[in-house]
């Protein structure tokens, strides 16, 4: 039930960043074939980075990061073809290739993130399992330390030089 919890809010997720690279990308749409050219340059800037800073909130997921780089990069570069038909075929793929590396990005952070995972889970098992074995160990030495004593008491009883020792 857990694992498809977490794959249904990871669809959620997904889903959210398509909306929100969607959002984004509506200023493209509705500005690019309206502004001059040093304002397209401006905005082909941002909407090339923004898609990079969503690498690092993406929570290492390529899906997220895939639907939120294409939702923007797609329209942008339509639009951009439309407002320059000789770069369309150009700008189109750039922005392909472009996403595609945002995606090996993302897949490259979830694996480490992955990986970290692992090695927290191997630590905190070590240490569990380290726990045990001094909890043990210490039990064992109660038990030597008290068999010890038991030894010692019955063995003074007994021992005649003992009690001769002791009234004298």
């Amino acid at each position: 039930a857990t694992l498809e919890r977490a794959h249904q809010e990871h669809r959620v997720f997904t889903l959210l960043a398509v909306l929100s690279g969607g959002a984004i990308s509506v200023s493209a749409i509705l500005f690019l074939p309206v502004i001059t050219v040093e304002q397209r340059a401006a905005v082909g800037f941002l909407l090339t980075g923004i898609p990079a800073a969503g690498v690092a909130v993406s929570q290492a997921s390529r899906y997220i990061i895939g639907g939120y780089a294409l939702a923007i990069l797609v329209p942008a570069s339509i639009t951009w073809g439309q407002v320059y038909p000789d770069q369309a075929i150009g700008m189109s793929g750039l922005a392909l290739v472009y996403s595609a590396v945002l995606m090996a990005v993302a897949a490259d952070n979830e694996k480490m993130v992955l990986r970290s995972i692992a090695i927290r889970h191997e630590r905190d098992r070590m240490v569990l399992e380290l726990e045990k074995s001094n909890d043990e160990a210490r039990s064992a030495m109660a038990k030597a330390e008290q068999s010890a004593q038991a030894r010692a008491r019955s063995s003074g009883r007994s021992s005649p030089a003992a009690c001769r020792y002791r009234w004298t």
